[in-house]
């Protein structure tokens, strides 16, 4: 086995460390079946009845524009589909699903706009809603360490965008799930997402989304908890006086 070939076999966060008798395609396939495994697992962790809530950050970067835009909320969940999404800085904006039926509401605007929940964009939240459903749509692989950064600025983004946390480069970290996840189809806007979950909990720790266009958004939870909420928390009804569009 060349020496590349061994050095990515070590820095897999999860997964058996290859054997220099195997050959290279068998146990990255191992260590993606086990990855898949892992991730089915994590439902398993938490109540199928509790409503989960974390604050997020998230960290937006435009490759048109090479600027950043940070915004900050919270998100409140039910597996396996109802979500509440509410950006709070820097403009108010709130998405909510109790099923496959999905509202986006600015309260600056006062326009809301219905639409399947399959439309909205928001396919990566199945990452906490129902991890199992995402290998539907994607394959899965081994985080890795990033690239050789670069001078160019644009390419220093996508090197510390593809660089994981320090922790998924040491196979002793068994705590937590490291793994890159790429669409099966051509017809997504992302390119691939990474994500980060602790196995314990089965909670989601970060999210990050490389889109086609080379966008790129990295979202990280705190705090994840365990909530009494109100029973109609994920239902929608447009204040009086708001715009409704339905697509």
């Amino acid at each position: 086995m060349g020496l590349l070939r061994i050095v990515l076999c070590l820095v897999l966060s999860v997964g058996p460390v290859c054997p220099v008798g195997r050959g290279f395609e068998e146990a990255w396939a191992q260590t993606s079946q086990s990855l898949s495994d892992d991730l089915s697992s994590l439902q398993r962790s938490k109540s199928a009845s509790a409503v989960y809530a974390s604050n997020f950050t998230a960290t937006f970067f435009a490759a048109r524009t090479q600027k950043t835009r940070e915004s900050r909320g919270n998100v409140q969940y039910q597996a396996p589909k109802k979500f509440r999404w509410e950006v709070l800085e820097p403009e108010a904006e709130v998405y909510t699903s109790s099923g496959d039926v999905l509202w986006k509401y600015s309260p600056v605007l006062r326009h809301a706009t219905k639409m399947a929940s399959s439309e909205a964009g928001l396919e990566f939240l199945q990452a906490l809603t129902d991890p199992k459903a995402l290998l539907e749509r994607y394959s899965i692989e081994p985080w890795g360490p990033a690239k050789k950064q670069s001078k160019d600025p644009q390419a220093k983004v996508a090197s510390d965008f593809d660089t994981p946390p320090t922790a998924a480069t040491k196979q002793a970290d068994k705590s937590r799930l490291f793994a890159k996840l790429v669409p099966k189809g051509q017809g997504t806007p992302e390119e691939f997402l990474y994500l980060v979950a602790n196995r314990s909990t089965g909670q989601v720790d970060e999210i990050r989304i490389a889109f086609r266009n080379g966008n790129k958004n990295t979202i990280r939870f705190q705090k994840w908890s365990e909530k009494s909420v109100a029973a109609d928390v994920f239902d929608f009804v447009p204040p009086k006086g708001t715009a409704v569009d339905k697509m």
